[in-house]
């Protein structure tokens, strides 16, 4: 939730931030965030590179994220990492 609270108090107030949309793009999976504006930003959250490939799949062709990734004009997947956990090596996608 500190992700949304940080959106709602930078974006502008005529731009909403939805978490857990799926309903409403025909997903079969919830996606963590949707920004509502002139982008239709879809974003997924992933901590300390959990199954980074697995989540990038789910956008590509045939993937889970396919209803909302044709609505949207741009997406992300977000990764947040923890300091002091160990150093991992950068995943080239």
């Amino acid at each position: 939730m500190e992700f949304y609270r940080t959106a709602t108090q930078v974006l502008p107030c005529n731009i909403f931030i939805s978490p857990d949309v799926r309903a409403h793009f025909k997903s079969s999976r919830y996606l963590d965030f949707w920004v509502n504006d002139g982008q239709c930003w879809a974003i997924k959250l992933l901590w300390d590179g959990s199954d980074v490939f697995s989540y990038k799949a789910h956008f590509d062709k045939g993937g889970i994220y396919i209803p909302i990734r044709e609505i949207s004009k741009e997406w992300a997947t977000i990764d947040i990492r923890c300091p002091g956990l160990p150093n991992y090596e950068p995943e080239r996608l």
